[in-house]
Formats: structure tokens, sequence, C-alpha cells
């Protein structure tokens, strides 16, 4: 996983104005505070939310997920539609 660009320069305003760089116990814990908060960042607007999940999630896991032969035959994971058929069958109409 790797963070969108769009939040460093937040994370780095946060990370030179929020982290107390004088006592080291504080600092390693404002360091670690500000990075879980730059990798964790979401945006909580229900649009970003949704193009986040179809533009990222999805296409990760219509590419990555490879289910077990079993669960296949089970009919645990079964194969809708494919988006190519989809493209195929609105361009006739």
């Amino acid at each position: 996983y790797v963070p969108s660009v769009h939040g460093l320069p937040l994370f780095l305003l946060r990370l030179a104005t929020e982290v107390e760089w004088t006592n080291e116990k504080r600092c390693f814990h404002g360091v670690c505070s500000e990075l879980g908060s730059f990798y964790a960042q979401t945006d909580t607007e229900e649009e970003a939310l949704s193009a986040h999940v179809q533009h990222v999630l999805f296409p990760a896991i219509s590419t990555l997920l490879i289910p077990s032969t079993s669960f296949v035959e089970d009919g645990h994971f079964r194969s809708a539609t494919k988006l190519s058929k989809l493209y195929r069958t609105f361009e006739r109409c």
C-alpha cells in the first residue's frame, strides 16, 4: 500500500507542528501517530469512498483474488459477468 501523495503536504505540516521534538519518547509517539494517520488516510466523503472502492478495491479484488477450486465447485464464488461482455452487449443497443 502506498498512501496518496495528495496527503503529503498535510502530513509534513502536522509532522512539523504537532510532534514534540524536545522529548524523545513523545517525539517517537508523535511521529508514529502522524505516520499512522498518513497511511490510514481515507476521505470521509461518501463520493470519495465510493470512488476508492470502485477504482481501487474492486479492480484489485477482481485481478488478485484467485479462489480455490473447491470454493468454485461448491458455489461460494461465481462469475456473474465480465466488463468486456457488458461492453459488447451495450454496443449493440
